[in-house]
């Protein structure tokens, strides 16, 4: 997927793109499509759709954005451990079982007659080690960043957990916030304003109405087909729809 990305610039991909609708079409100059296809593309009628691209992400529940930040940061601290590069804190595992634990506590709030004051008041608990959790990974962030030429590490590497340690605590406060707001303040948190996730960052909210999907979360893809079906023109939003 990498290779293909970087395969050729989206403007360059575009001209051999529109070259091929007209090549293959019957209105050419000579009077006739230049592919020798066995019926030509007929471009008179244009029908545009669109769609929702799906992110390979989870239902975006306020609270398990806090378990994956956590899982992410303290994953990339057990890599940094394994090579000898230690700051101060107690085992990494450690801090995974307890936020794991609180998952548990906020699921089973839901079934307590105070289910609502149960789970703000683990909230308040998981927000205090969401904080703790992201000192000792920014910590060993600059730990790495001083002594990867000592690990078996190559530069690229290290930079991969560095860049994944700093995605996650750029963006974890506003999942902090907004599971405040939602939970704690029992505010409604406007679409426009909304994270979904800690890693799709253009990930957005489309509310389709369709059967089995009242909602989607992606990106959103214009079409362009021609009468045949065949896809003569795109463009894929990033953003709010």
């Amino acid at each position: 997927m990498q290779r293909y990305s970087q395969w050729l610039p989206e403007a360059d991909m575009r001209k051999v793109i529109d070259t091929l609708p007209a090549a293959a079409s019957d209105g050419t100059a000579q009077g006739g499509q230049s592919l020798d296809l066995t019926e030509a593309l007929h471009l008179e009628a244009y029908f545009p759709d669109t769609t929702c691209v799906k992110l390979h992400i989870h239902f975006p529940v306020d609270w398990v954005l806090l378990r994956d930040g956590a899982r992410t940061l303290m994953k990339a601290a057990i890599l940094i451990h394994k090579r000898g590069l230690q700051a101060r804190m107690k085992d990494p595992e450690v801090f995974l079982n307890r936020m794991n634990r609180l998952c548990m506590k906020t699921t089973h709030a839901r079934r307590k007659k105070d289910a609502k004051r149960a789970r703000k008041g683990v909230l308040r608990e998981r927000k205090k080690r969401s904080g703790i959790i992201a000192a000792h990974a920014e910590r060993h962030r600059e730990l790495l960043r001083e002594h990867w030429r000592e690990t078996d590490l190559t530069e690229g590497a290290a930079r991969q957990i560095m860049e994944r340690i700093t995605t996650v605590l750029e963006r974890l406060p506003q999942a902090i916030r907004q599971a405040h707001e939602r939970i704690i303040g029992e505010r409604q948190v406007k679409n426009t304003e909304k994270i979904l996730s800690l890693y799709e960052s253009h990930a957005a909210v489309y509310v389709r109405g369709k059967a089995g999907a009242e909602v989607e979360f992606g990106s959103r893809l214009l079409l362009g087909e021609a009468a045949s079906g065949v896809i003569v023109d795109w463009e894929l939003v990033d953003g709010k729809p």
